[in-house]
């Protein structure tokens, strides 16, 4: 078996140390970094191109269910398996449909950690909440509710990969560089998602997303 180069997202350290050692353990695994925060997890998956990256779906400046469709445009190939402590069901469709290879949670044994990444890394997908019966509380970069988010979480998986794009201050020419589109495609979905969100101007998104716990004030400035 190749050896497997991974990078593991989470804002707290005592799991990262946990999967850290977990991973260290089998001959084929090599963590090769380790990011805090959604916007670090962007920065090191662009220079470092990991096999596989273990993403927490609740993180700071930015969580994981915003930063999927990036990570997933940026790196096409890499395999994706989101950690999270949510067990409703929506959430792991949400994030299969983010372009996610596995949903796990993290209350599993190791075993099962490593059932999950040996599975995503031999071609097939991992998919297993064990109930609908938890409703998280809505947290920065999290799921949050349904309510509070009902806005955002119209929008394709597309239209969020603009929406954060936009929200972080890059320009419509930037934008279209980066997922390879033209500036008028890009014009075209920034005004609908405008629309669907009930907003005027880009500023207006951040605001939004701020209010809404989808970023904190720490991401815009980074």
């Amino acid at each position: 078996m190749s050896l497997t180069r991974v990078l593991i997202a989470d804002d707290h350290a005592i799991v990262r140390d946990g999967l850290r050692k977990l991973l260290d353990r089998e001959a084929y695994m090599e963590v090769i970094g380790e990011a805090r925060d959604g916007q670090e997890a962007l920065d090191l998956a662009k220079r470092l191109r990991p096999d596989l990256i273990l993403l927490d779906i609740s993180m700071p400046k930015v969580g994981g269910l915003t930063c999927l469709p990036l990570l997933r445009q940026l790196l096409p190939k890499t395999k994706i398996i989101i950690l999270s402590m949510y067990e409703k069901e929506s959430y792991a469709e949400e994030v299969k449909s983010g372009g996610a290879d596995g949903y796990v949670l993290k209350a599993v044994s190791s075993e099962k950690i490593l059932a999950a990444v040996r599975r995503v890394m031999s071609g097939r997908s991992y998919f297993e909440p064990s109930s609908d019966q938890a409703y998280p509380d809505s947290s920065a970069g999290g799921p949050g509710s349904r309510t509070k988010h009902h806005r955002y979480h119209q929008l394709t998986v597309r239209e969020r990969e603009i929406f954060f794009l936009v929200i972080k201050g890059n320009s419509t020419s930037q934008i279209g560089d980066f997922l390879c589109i033209s500036p008028k495609t890009v014009e075209k979905h920034r005004a609908r998602i405008c629309h669907k969100i009930g907003v005027q101007s880009p500023l207006d998104l951040a605001r939004y997303a701020l209010r809404c716990g989808i970023i904190d004030a720490d991401f815009l400035q980074t």
